[in-house]
Formats: structure tokens, sequence, C-alpha cells
């Protein structure tokens, strides 16, 4: 019997790390309140995604990451600070 490296979650011979994009749901204190969805397929995970705000609206935080990228936030300012940021006006050069 070789059980090393399966999970009851997943389907026979899947491992965990099988699943490179995840949609995990986050309180205020950055603890995990649950994983929407876990898939190696990146068409489904931005669709998930997309629905993850009107699934969880009382939600603080949720995540798209790849590996343990974050490619994606909502809101983006949370777990992506830059994105919010605007990008600094160019300077003047002076010259008429």
């Amino acid at each position: 019997m070789n059980i090393m490296g399966t999970n009851r979650r997943y389907g026979p011979g899947e491992k965990v790390h099988d699943f490179t994009y995840e949609i995990a749901v986050w309180t205020k204190e950055q603890n995990l309140v649950e994983v929407l969805l876990k898939t190696r397929l990146q068409p489904m995970a931005e669709a998930a995604f997309a629905l993850a705000p009107q699934l969880r609206p009382d939600a603080h935080l949720i995540t798209l990451t790849e590996w343990a990228r974050v490619m994606r936030s909502h809101p983006p300012e949370v777990a992506q600070p830059w994105l919010a940021k605007k990008p600094a006006a160019p300077p003047s050069s002076g010259a008429s």
C-alpha cells in the first residue's frame, strides 16, 4: 500500500502540491478563514476569483495565489499596497 504523498481530500494519485492556484479568504488579523478553490488550471482560478467577492461579500481579503505568489487580491490595497499608489507625476523639464 503506497500512501506516501497522498491525501484523502484529493483524488487518487494527486498530491497537495499538484494544485498551482488557490483562492483563499482572510480576516483582518491575517488568519485564513477558508480556501475556496485549489486548481491547476489558471482560467478556472481567474473565473472563480472574479466571482469570489460576490460569494463572500463580508470577507476582509480574498487572494488568488500561484504557489506562494499573490497574483491578485480583493481589495488590492490590502495585500498589494503598491497597486493602490498612484504613479508620481513626471518631473517637468522647465524648458519651453
